[in-house]
């Protein structure tokens, strides 16, 4: 039902990487989705996938004052080694602080940086234009669902990359830091999962005034589809995937297994996307071009 459709999805849907590095010195590399909207490089994806940006703008003052004492101990000629070392053990931070971050979209098989990023987190959405966007000749852009609400029922498909992982490193070099893959070729593996339509969700307005509607799926979406299109046969998009919520069925049977009674608790997991009402605002109100299907 969705192969054709599948296959037009995956010529606007592409992996971004966030990546980030915490005090610790330990790297991290989330892979989302983002969906190709124009011939100037904008792309849609969701703004959770911006988190560590703005967790590290937090975390800015907190690691400057951390190192700042750490240098003054290491500069503190009265002090033997052994009592820097005690006294820098006394210095606490959470080790979760980010200081250092970038964001790469892949794009048609190479890497580019992404810049003019503006994100609303209560829709969980964000656009950015891609660094260098070469379009490619007579590229299809992909097009949206008009603004109604969606009708119960109707099979729809999500399309992103989980169950991909990718190394990424941050070098010091001299005063500069350098970052990178540790496998220089990116080569994401697609990974679609479909199901119908739930429910339609009408939450208040944003703080910003936007309509804030969500689309329920069936299906969950899973960790690389964040931010990739839901779309219809036709590969025409009706959503952008955002989370998945969990809800308590209401019975719990007890299991028996080796003598042991266990009591396993029932949900469901429901995949929530941002719906067309709200993406369409976002797009129209920061002057976005884009494509609207005739239905």
């Amino acid at each position: 039902m969705f192969s054709d459709a599948i296959e037009t999805a995956k010529k606007f849907t592409h992996p971004i990487i966030c990546a980030f590095k915490t005090i610790e010195g330990k790297s991290y590399s989330p892979i989302g989705a983002y969906i190709l909207l124009n011939d100037d490089g904008w792309i849609l994806t969701v703004a959770h996938i911006f988190n560590p940006i703005i967790k590290q703008k937090n975390d800015e003052s907190i690691v400057k004052a951390y190192l700042s004492n750490i240098s003054d101990i290491e500069s503190d000629d009265s002090l033997t080694s052994k009592q820097k070392n005690k006294k820098k053990s006394k210095l606490k931070i959470d080790q979760n602080c980010i200081t250092d971050y970038i964001t790469v979209a892949e794009c048609f098989g190479s890497t580019h940086a992404i810049e003019k990023i503006t994100i609303d987190p209560e829709l969980d959405l964000a656009i950015a234009q891609i660094k260098d966007y070469d379009a490619p000749e007579d590229f299809q852009y992909p097009s949206f669902k008009k603004s109604e609400e969606l009708r119960q029922g109707k099979s729809l498909c999500k399309l992103g990359f989980p169950f991909n992982t990718i190394e990424g490193e941050f070098i010091n070099e001299g005063d500069k830091k350098i970052f990178g893959f540790k496998d220089k070729n990116i080569n994401m593996t697609f990974f679609p999962m479909d199901g119908i339509i739930t429910r339609n969700i009408n939450l208040n307005k944003t703080k910003s005034g936007y309509e804030r509607w969500l689309i329920e799926t069936s299906t969950p979406g899973l960790r690389g589809q964040s931010g990739g299109p839901i779309f219809d046969d036709k590969g025409v998009i009706w959503g952008v995937q955002s989370a998945t919520k969990s809800i308590p069925l209401g019975f719990t049977p007890i299991v028996r297994e080796r003598g042991k009674e266990t009591v396993e608790n029932q949900f469901i997991n429901l995949g929530i996307g941002v719906h067309p009402i709200s993406i369409n605002q976002f797009l129209e109100r920061n002057k976005i071009s884009y494509k609207t299907a005739d239905y």
